[in-house]
């Protein structure tokens, strides 16, 4: 028999002239912005309850995510209400936030520490102490699940800039990379529930010079990872 589709403007299908056997539907939709409910949920009437599961398929030559019902069997009967329920996907969201906590200036005169909390911050040298002073610029990194759902991070990467150095001795949970940027793993497989946050902390130095002057950009991101 030749199949025959037809649908209507509520989106609902209905299959005609179908040999006798077992049938598969496949729905494809936006999986970035849905996913499939709960699959037959108790309570529910089989008439409006989802009966698709989202399944990893192989179609038109890429693996992607549909919903799937498997083994629909028709026997000489008609078979009604085989529905796909979406719901909108909630998402695992992390912001970061970096702000200097401080900057100390050491010289031959002793060592004197200033507190910020900001985003930009800006330190005089004296002229007598441009070739001898050093600077311990201390970061706070912390992130922050912004989103709906639990989830993991994998690790927060500190992007080095070439005016400042990095010393292991000052930084227990960090380390250098091939690629010079400086890695956190501390983090790795915290969870973070939505609103919770966490806190590290990075001091880079500087030691001054008459070309050490000037505007320095120090910049981070998260790796992360949902579930």
């Amino acid at each position: 028999s030749n199949l025959v589709t037809t649908s209507d403007s509520n989106g609902v299908y209905t299959f005609s002239n179908l040999n006798n056997g077992k049938y598969s539907v496949v729905f494809l939709y936006d999986t970035g912005l849905y996913s499939a409910t709960e699959y037959q949920k108790q309570g529910v009437s089989a008439t409006v309850n989802s009966d698709a599961v989202d399944t990893t398929i192989q179609y038109q030559g890429k693996r992607q995510v549909a919903a799937v019902i498997n083994a629909i069997d028709v026997q000489n009967e008609n078979i009604f209400s085989m529905d796909l329920g979406l719901v909108t996907r909630e998402k695992f969201d992390l912001k970061l936030e970096k702000t200097v906590s401080s900057i100390s200036v050491t010289t031959k005169d002793g060592t004197s520490t200033y507190k910020y909390g900001t985003n930009f911050a800006k330190v005089d040298v004296a002229a007598k102490d441009q070739n001898n002073a050093t600077l311990a610029i201390t970061y706070k990194l912390k992130v922050t699940n912004e989103g709906h759902v639990a989830g993991k991070v994998d690790s927060i990467v500190d992007k080095l800039p070439k005016e400042l150095e990095f010393s292991s001795s000052l930084n227990n949970d960090w380390y250098i990379g091939n690629d010079r940027n400086i890695y956190n793993d501390s983090v790795t497989n915290t969870l973070l529930q939505p609103g919770d946050s966490i806190e590290v902390s990075l001091v880079l130095t500087k030691r001054m010079n008459s070309n050490g002057y000037g505007l320095i950009n120090n910049s981070a991101e998260i790796k992360q990872r949902s579930g």
